[in-house]
């Protein structure tokens, strides 16, 4: 039997809440990169959900974005469940 999961993933939420957030503060992707001493691809593939922020990178930007953590994190219960 063959499932299809179209719920999206934490990281691809988490990533979403991220973009938003810099757009919100007027961070720039590579700004953001740069703060997390990271290049722009690795970063944007965290922002894609290729790959997760760990607590270390989310810390950062809510340093730099001034959005309080759980704002970051929060997902549905959908990605949850994927």
């Amino acid at each position: 039997m063959y499932f299809m999961n179209t719920g999206r993933s934490i990281s691809v939420e988490v990533g979403m809440n991220v973009r938003a957030e810099l757009a919100r503060s007027g961070q720039t992707i590579a700004a953001a990169a740069t703060a997390l001493n990271m290049s722009a691809p690795a970063f944007r593939r965290r922002l894609k959900g290729q790959v997760p922020f760990n607590v270390a990178e989310l810390k950062e930007i809510q340093r730099i974005t001034g959005t309080p953590f759980s704002d970051l994190v929060k997902v549905t219960e959908k990605a949850i469940a994927v």
